[in-house]
């Protein structure tokens, strides 16, 4: 599903989708959408099960990983990474690996505000 389609659907349709673990990939992997997603959670914490929640995260994080290396780049060099994804340990370890294998693409500050984003993603 497209994710604006994804993003105008009602927040039953959303809790539904939450609750059957059907969130389409594109939807975890774009931050408008995971932040209405955890909206919708949040607001109807009782109807979401707190393992089909930590299922649905864990299948974000796996999303991101598998993503191939041109996508991490090109969201490196835009420095448009999610920081839930900064912050996780398999995302951040994903991402220095591409960084690693394309070390002359990024450049020095871009890699520095990367770096400074995850440090104020924290907290």
């Amino acid at each position: 599903m497209d994710v604006k389609k994804y993003l105008a659907q009602t927040d039953d349709l959303i809790l539904a989708s939450i609750q059957s673990g059907d969130v389409p990939t594109g939807a975890l992997l774009d931050d408008d959408c995971w932040q209405r997603i955890c909206r919708v959670r949040l607001q109807q914490e009782d109807a979401v099960d707190s393992r089909d929640w930590r299922s649905l995260s864990e299948h974000r994080i796996e999303a991101f990983c598998e993503q191939p290396d041109e996508v991490i780049l090109h969201a490196i060099l835009q420095e448009a990474i999610s920081s839930g994804f900064l912050l996780d340990a398999d995302s951040w370890r994903r991402i220095c690996q591409v960084r690693g294998r394309n070390i002359s693409v990024v450049d020095r500050t871009t890699w520095i505000a990367i770096c400074e984003q995850r440090g104020n993603a924290g907290g």
